[in-house]
């Protein structure tokens, strides 16, 4: 019988129900032969030590979990193993992390390690790494919108699979009325500047709430994936967001695009890092347009995923 593997569970409290509380997780691992060293994710970002301890960094949670201890370990050699307790669950979706917590504990020991690329922006922040994607348009907007709504509203969703369906519904309610946005967009030295209702340059193959955009992105590849809707292409995401909704595969209703740089200019709508919209800004000094260059930062990460996963 082999020694247990020392690993670090980082757990964010928020996530998950009562099946999947650090005790229940931390058994879990127990059983599959893993000694857990336990922390919540706010203590461990915090106090850094716990990030670089153990065999692997374990994250149970959403996206949101998974990319703020990703974007701190780039470039440090420590292998990051998600298990998706969020509402989207993106980055380990497209990762083909997917199943129960026992299920994904079971397969690493079969699993393998894979490097991954990460995104990096640079902009009135500086320069800021992003697992997901940057965008503008349709994704953006909608995060401003669904904020307003939880804001408001004091509705409790039963389950994920309800929330997803609430935004999903929010995302093609503003495809269907949303107007167009002037970007002016050079990607690999070539204009590629119009009027879009969604410009995507994303890392993995899902963003926002559920919603495929790049079937075929792989975020290990080197290479970006610009996902583009011009004004006059409405329709296209109007039936790819109906597809998503009703579970369906989204083929290549959505143009995909191959870069490794792009240089975009704005003067209107929501820019998005992962799932944050980072412009316009709020105050006086909000700038009223902004040059964002992205490029990728190639292999920055490594993770561990269970056997059944792939690219």
């Amino acid at each position: 019988m082999r020694a247990p593997t020392d690993v670090v569970l980082l757990h964010n409290q928020k996530a998950g129900d009562g099946d999947h509380s650090v005790e229940q997780l931390a058994a879990m691992l127990r059983r599959h032969g893993y000694r857990p060293e336990c922390y919540t994710l706010k203590e461990a970002l915090k106090r850094t030590d716990p990030l670089q301890r153990g065999e692997f960094i374990i994250v149970s949670g959403g996206d949101g979990s998974v990319r703020r201890v990703a974007t701190r370990l780039a470039h440090q050699g420590r292998p990051i193993a998600p298990l998706p307790l969020g509402t989207a669950n993106n980055i380990a979706t497209s990762l083909g992390v997917c199943g129960e917590p026992d299920e994904i504990i079971a397969g690493w020991a079969n699993g393998h390690r894979q490097r991954i690329d990460l995104g990096l922006a640079t902009g009135p922040w500086g320069r800021r790494h992003f697992i997901e994607g940057i965008g503008l348009g349709l994704i953006g907007r909608a995060i401003t919108t669904i904020e307003t709504i939880d804001d408001v509203s004091d509705r409790e969703f039963e389950n994920r699979q309800d929330k997803l369906y609430r935004d999903l519904c929010v995302l093609l309610a503003l495809a269907n009325e949303m107007p167009p946005f002037p970007i002016s967009v050079t990607q690999d030295g070539e204009d590629r500047s119009g009027r879009y209702l969604l410009l995507e340059v994303v890392n993995i193959s899902r963003a926002g709430p559920g919603f495929e955009l790049a079937q075929r992105a792989n975020p290990g590849d080197r290479w970006l994936n610009v996902v583009s809707v011009r004004a006059d292409e409405r329709h296209k995401l109007q039936e790819s967001l109906k597809r998503c909704l009703a579970a369906l595969d989204h083929g290549t209703i959505l143009e995909s695009q191959r870069a490794h740089e792009l240089r975009l200019e704005l003067t209107a709508g929501e820019l998005r890092i992962d799932d944050e919209v980072v412009w316009p800004e709020t105050g006086t000094d909000a700038p009223d347009s902004i040059t964002v260059d992205v490029t990728i930062d190639p292999g920055a990460l490594e993770f561990v995923l269970p056997s059944r996963a792939s690219l």
